[in-house]
């Protein structure tokens, strides 16, 4: 029976409890007939899916009690309990592991839907152009000759939008001609960048390789034994790695003993200690064995100097970026050459409606980042909300592909729900996303359709994202962080000669009890002292 199939046949009040209490605060705020007849089940259809259904135990307890006669007797045959078994002993049952997954299969979901298959795990042959451009090819040059020399250290330093992958992607395959046999072990910290390192290598080794390699995946659901991998590339999260090194350390320096070439992306999570321990493990374990870091903003912070030079020092202060005659920073070079969207940058104000606790205080003005807290009670407020739904119901007016970056999880699913409802087409991706559902909007967002499409996203769309056509991004997210307040403008500013536009539209939400953002012009070179040893 099909979650879709028993919303449409239990009452209202049943309905509305599957709804978090703040959206249907909002909901009444916005639009208030959305929360009665086919409306309402359309509104919950929207925020809701089977997995998170049944990974929530009091939406799983609801839609027990909502089956019909007929229907909760299936369900108990398929939980293999006695006919005669009381609701309480349903209820245990579906807390268990075994239990939420033969819910799931009976509300119509294969519970093994998202598990990868043995094809994707082949590396392939693709023959097709991977050039680059003359300012990548010089960047790559000079990079290739810092790497091949003591310490055999090298951070890529160049521009979102400005080619990083592409660039780096070069040298990896100049490792792997050079070294026969040889391993490359790419590395980085969300599902994102990890797809996307995925691609790029396949087109990148289609074009530029010698042989055919391996290609070994090791993320999410992958479970490969990088062992087996003698020649060729492992694509790793850090946090699979780590926990490979810290179940078999054996392993893990047999694995680097292989491991020619280590490149990390997004080179400012280093210095977290369990990711700098793998990172060393790998890099350090043989004298030759080669580093490389990619970041467009090679800072870890906005304001901590120590752990800047902490990131230096972890690469020797061996640092390579886009320098262009004529030009104080590459970022307007890129721009003025149309490789780069021009961003314009706006405000949106908020009003006060965010009180903070002493505790949230104390935590802005000790921790590097918004805490969770903050961030949380911002995708509470039905009137932030409400101004974001505004405001991008503004840009979708005038542009194809609108991005938007909200607080929370709940933020994101409310926004993108009422922006559907109000007639614009939608999608909302967060963490909690099942992959089929995550791969459906991003191709859909990707895809050349004349409807203008927002995209709302929570914590997973800022690195690895690439859809060149978006024009605009509202960032409705706070941050302290330059790095990550960077990566959300660079998602929307691909230009002409990348695919995208020539101008972007960057609208910043402003919260008063905040500090913030509003523009980037001197982000690029705010680092430079530190890697040039000139800080006191």
């Amino acid at each position: 029976m099909s979650l879709n199939r028993l919303l449409r046949t239990a009452p209202d009040e049943k309905v509305l409890q599957f709804l978090d209490p703040k959206v249907l605060e909002l909901c009444r705020l916005v639009q208030p007939e959305l929360l009665e007849g086919d409306k309402l089940r359309d509104v919950v259809a929207r925020l809701l899916n089977t997995d998170t259904v049944v990974n929530d135990p009091g939406l799983r307890e609801l839609v027990v009690e909502l089956l019909p006669d007929n229907k909760y007797a299936e369900l108990i045959s398929r939980l293999e309990l006695s006919r005669n078994s009381p609701l309480e002993v349903v209820r245990q049952e579906i807390q268990t592991n075994s239990g939420r997954r033969r819910l799931k299969s009976f509300l119509g979901v294969d519970p093994d839907a998202s598990l990868p298959t043995s094809d994707s795990l082949d590396s392939g042959c693709v023959s097709a152009s991977y050039a680059l451009f003359n300012h990548q090819r010089r960047l790559g040059q000079k990079a290739w000759e810092t790497l091949t020399r003591r310490p055999y250290k090298v951070l890529l330093h160049l521009p979102t939008g400005g080619g990083k992958t592409r660039t780096s992607m070069h040298l990896v395959c100049q490792q792997l001609r050079e070294s026969e046999p040889s391993v490359v072990v790419w590395l980085a910290n969300s599902r994102e960048l990890l797809d996307q390192a995925a691609d790029e290598f396949q087109r990148a080794w289609g074009a530029l390789g010698n042989r055919k390699l391996n290609l070994i995946r090791m993320w999410g659901d992958y479970q490969p034994d990088p062992l087996e991998l003698q020649d060729g590339i492992l694509i790793a999260s850090l946090q699979k790695l780590h926990f490979f090194k810290d179940r078999d350390i054996k392993a893990f320096l047999r694995l680097a003993e292989r491991a020619s070439l280590t490149v990390i992306d997004e080179a400012h999570i280093a210095l977290a200690p369990t990711y700098r321990a793998v990172l060393t493990g790998l890099s350090d374990k043989c004298v030759s064995n080669r580093l490389m870091g990619l970041t467009a903003t090679p800072g870890r912070t906005w304001a901590d100097i120590d752990q800047d030079q902490q990131l230096a020092d972890l690469f020797e202060r061996e640092k390579v970026m886009l320098e262009v005659d004529g030009y104080i920073d590459p970022v307007s070079y890129l721009i003025d050459s149309g490789y780069l969207a021009r961003p314009k940058f706006r405000l949106l104000n908020t009003s006060p409606g965010l009180t903070l606790s002493d505790s949230d205080r104390a935590a802005l003005s000790t921790q590097l980042e918004v805490p969770e807290s903050v961030l949380v009670k911002l995708g509470e407020d039905p009137a932030r909300n409400l101004r974001i739904l505004q405001e991008a119901e503004e840009l979708l007016s005038r542009h194809k592909r609108v991005l938007i970056f909200c607080p929370s999880v709940l933020s994101a699913q409310s926004v993108a729900a009422l922006l559907e409802m109000r007639g614009h087409v939608a999608a909302c991706i967060t963490g909690e996303t099942p992959d089929s559902e995550r791969r459906k909007a991003i191709t859909r967002f990707r895809a050349n359709a004349p409807e203008p499409m927002a995209l709302c996203n929570y914590g997973v769309l800022t690195t690895g994202f690439d859809a060149p056509t978006t024009s605009a991004a509202l960032i409705a997210r706070p941050t302290l962080s330059l790095v990550l307040y960077s990566q959300m403008v660079g998602r929307a500013t691909r230009g002409v000669k990348a695919g995208g536009n020539a101008e972007a539209e960057i609208v910043t939400v402003v919260d008063p009890e905040l500090p913030g953002f509003g523009k980037i012009e001197e982000a690029f070179r705010n680092w430079e002292d530190v890697w040039h040893g000139t800080t006191t």
